[in-house]
């Protein structure tokens, strides 16, 4: 499947709108997860059930506000506010239901998410929404 096809059958509010594949991550490059990708860690996947999880300081099972306090264990602070400001790199955390799903980060003025093998540049909104691979809702904003 073409990649773009690919990208648009998971987010269907991405359908029509200038998003950008940055990078498609071969097989060996393909060792982390969106989370991960926020913390710029890019030899492991960061989520409740990997090694990488800080079971020490948070519960396994503790949902997305296992994930905020992820996020302030390397330093975030919560934010209302996607607006792009000097000298802060925020990310936004998605859920469906409360059930945490996906994670991106601001590089400078651009959204950045790693999406399976891609890395792509897109607004907040577009991987919104209610399909099969939709990421839900934005749960919360750090920077």
């Amino acid at each position: 499947m073409d990649s773009n096809k690919e990208i648009e059958s998971w987010f269907p509010n991405i359908i029509g709108k200038p998003y950008k594949i940055i990078k498609e991550l071969s097989f060996d490059e393909n060792e982390f997860n969106c989370v991960a990708f926020t913390l710029d860690i890019y030899y492991t996947y960061v989520w409740t059930n990997e090694k990488s999880w800080p079971y020490d300081k948070i519960p396994r099972n503790s949902g997305v506000p296992g994930f905020k306090k992820l996020y302030e264990l390397y330093g975030y602070i919560e934010t209302y506010d996607l607006v792009y400001e000097n000298g802060y790199e925020k990310i936004i955390f998605y859920s469906d239901n409360d059930i945490p799903m996906h994670a991106a980060k601001q590089h400078k003025k651009q959204w950045l998410s790693k999406c399976g093998k891609y890395i792509i540049k897109h607004q907040p909104d577009w991987l919104c929404g209610k399909s099969e691979y939709s990421y839900g809702d934005i749960s919360f904003i750090m920077k």
